[in-house]
């Protein structure tokens, strides 16, 4: 099982996921997810944040144009 595989689900409880590209290294992050995100999006970093912490991963929302995007770094 590849990270984006166990990722995916996690991030699909808070956002409908568009797009999804693989970690670039210069950049620094693991995932890239664009879509929508559900509801609020402060109440939906802080269920990602939580349920991310036990795999070492951090959260970042940005706004790409139309869509939401997460990116996903390594550590807390």
């Amino acid at each position: 099982m590849t990270e984006i595989d166990t990722l995916t689900p996690i991030v699909a409880r808070v956002m409908r996921i568009e797009d999804i590209t693989a970690g670039d290294p210069q950049k620094d992050y693991l995932v890239r997810y664009r879509g929508q995100i559900y509801g609020d999006t402060a109440e939906a970093y802080e269920r990602l944040a939580e349920q991310l912490r036990p795999l070492q991963v951090t959260p970042m929302f940005r706004q790409d144009k139309e869509q939401h995007a997460i990116l996903l770094l390594p550590g807390e």
